[in-house]
């Protein structure tokens, strides 16, 4: 008979196991640090990467099935593919600068499978995430302080007020994904109304309209999840509301930020410092439904071949959110859906979208069979997910976004493990 591992052991394993996984999801969402120092943070970023490589690799992993080997190898293929159009139409610098990018977050995938065993693990991993999220979305607050920081990306103007980047990405980072945060935060955290108050706060004060539209539906959500405990739900959301109402009260920088936001859906606050030139709520998300995927389209037509519809043109028709200025074909989609069939072309782009849909039915069948009340929190997460791509590209790359997305993947993907309870970490473990 095996020798199993000792209690202590098991214990300690663990702790490893959970530390890598840190480690692999901070050097990924902190990719502006790149903005430092290119070379010190790809000094840091590779020797990560291939740590988990090969733990992936050494590692016996009871998760691990046929499906999601083969949804892996489509994925990697289907970038590689890209990377081949790309440099149909632009610099061979700009198609590697591209797959860079597309992949840019994919260990957090491998991470996912080298280091958890069961349900639990992910469920503890997708809340170290949560709280990661919390904690760098202080970066923006931080700068009412100290400024817009110069390594961050470029700050922007709405409403008479600077709109401040942070440490996890561009301008729309926060409020484009915070929805399914919140709604993740759902039984993976202790103290949950802490970390709900920091990420609500920080959402709102980005001065991002999806921020609104974002904690409106995860707040709905998050009441439908606690309902037969109603009492409980009530308290944490006094807790955070009262968090917030004192803060806008308290400090004018909120309060000036949440009006100049509210502006946009139509809410009147009669403050003079608000200049209102914006477009609305309603007609910004118009746009990204039509306008904007159909630009970014029609720039097709001008690249010489029928051929491209059906190819794609590459990494180009993302803009300047997967390459340089130099290389980019067209305006950006605002539309992860239109993205990907610019981007591959109907024949792979179709399917590409039709398996980030499907991710988010099989994590509900899953819930269906089992009654894990894990994969219904992150149904829910998965499906804000969804609609926000609607609204906006480079949700499956953009690393705050694509966490979520290679969570809902590996969860869609691999063996339940309700029956890995009791098993143990391989020999490299051990």
């Amino acid at each position: 008979m095996t020798n199993l591992p000792s209690k202590d052991g098991m214990t300690r394993n663990r702790i490893i196991a959970a530390a890598k996984f840190i480690l692999v999801l901070s050097i990924i969402n902190l990719h502006t640090l790149r903005n430092v120092s290119t070379v010190l943070y790809m000094s840091i970023y590779v020797p990560v990467v291939l740590m988990v490589l090969v733990d992936c690799l050494i590692k016996r992993s009871p998760r691990f099935n046929a499906f999601g080997l083969l949804l892996m190898i489509f994925w990697i293929l289907a970038m590689i593919y890209g990377f081949f159009i790309s440099v149909q139409f632009i610099s061979l610098q700009g198609g590697i600068y591209g797959l860079v990018r597309i992949l840019f977050a994919f260990p957090i995938l491998l991470a996912l499978y080298a280091y958890t065993n069961n349900i639990n693990d992910v469920k503890h991993f997708s809340g170290y995430a949560v709280i990661f999220f919390a904690i760098a979305s202080l970066s923006l607050p931080l700068q009412f302080l100290t400024g817009p920081i110069p390594w961050f990306p470029a700050e922007a103007e709405r409403a008479g007020f600077v709109r401040f980047s942070s440490l996890i990405g561009s301008l729309t980072s926060i409020g484009v994904i915070v929805g399914s945060y919140m709604t993740l935060s759902q039984k993976t955290v202790k103290y949950q109304y802490i970390w709900l108050s920091i990420i609500v706060v920080c959402a709102v004060i980005s001065l991002s309209k999806a921020a609104i539209a974002n904690i409106g539906i995860a707040l709905t959500i998050l009441i439908l999840l606690n309902i037969k405990s109603i009492s409980k739900t009530i308290i944490t959301l006094i807790l955070v509301c009262g968090s917030f109402i004192a803060l806008y009260s308290s400090v004018d920088q909120i309060s000036n930020r949440v009006n100049a936001v509210l502006t946009s859906f139509g809410v009147s606050v009669g403050n003079e410092r608000i200049i209102n030139y914006d477009y609305s709520f309603r007609e910004s998300a118009f746009d990204r439904l039509t306008k904007l995927p159909l630009d970014n389209y029609n720039k097709l037509s001008g690249l010489g071949t029928n051929a491209v519809y059906l190819t794609g043109a590459g990494f180009g028709m993302a803009s300047t959110a997967l390459v340089p200025e130099a290389d980019s074909l067209a305006i950006m989609a605002h539309n992860q859906y239109a993205e990907s069939i610019t981007v591959f072309g109907w024949l792979i782009g179709v399917l590409i979208n039709i398996l980030i849909i499907s991710f988010a039915f099989i994590i509900l069948r899953k819930y269906l069979r089992t009654k894990e009340r894990f994969y219904l929190t992150l149904f829910a997460a998965y499906s804000i997910f969804l609609i926000n791509s609607i609204f906006a590209n480079g949700t499956i790359y953009q690393p705050s976004s694509a966490t979520i997305f290679y969570i809902a993947m590996f969860v869609a993907c691999s063996t339940d493990g309700r029956s890995y309870k009791n098993l143990h970490y391989s020999n490299k473990y051990r």
